[in-house]
């Protein structure tokens, strides 16, 4: 496995201020900022909008990790530790994202929940490897 690849895609995973796609012509990532246009001439990110325009079929997107992808581990986290009964009240409340953060500080457990969440955002970036590879 690539072990390059696989940072900067879980890299991707996490940022949402930028586009990767994964060039399966190159075998490299592409980083584009969400701002960069196809018509800043001279500018090396528009050449690689431009490039990935023409040849759509040659570029993957890797988007960021959804919301959704982040509650179902946030799930996932409540159902693996122990007495997760105010972290499942936080997932049912409408700001869930801060209240389950609030809640995993105040039962002094974020490192749980940080180690938790690399190990998701790792096989997930194993398995986007995987498909890229083949």
């Amino acid at each position: 496995m690539n072990l390059q690849l696989l940072e900067q895609i879980k890299t991707a995973l996490q940022d949402t201020e930028h586009q990767y796609y994964f060039d399966k012509i190159n075998i490299r990532i592409v980083v584009i900022s969400k701002w960069a246009k196809s018509y800043d001439n001279g500018d090396f990110q528009a050449c690689e909008i431009v490039n990935i325009e023409r040849n759509p079929n040659n570029f993957v997107q890797i988007d960021s990790i959804s919301d959704m992808d982040e509650f179902e581990w946030m799930n996932d986290f409540c159902a693996e530790i122990g007495n997760p009964e105010k972290l499942y009240e936080a997932l049912s409340s409408s700001n869930v994202f801060g209240e389950f953060q609030k809640y995993i500080e105040k039962l002094d457990i974020n490192d749980k929940w940080q180690a938790f969440y690399k190990k998701q955002v790792e096989i997930y970036a194993q398995y986007l490897v995987s498909n890229y590879m083949h």
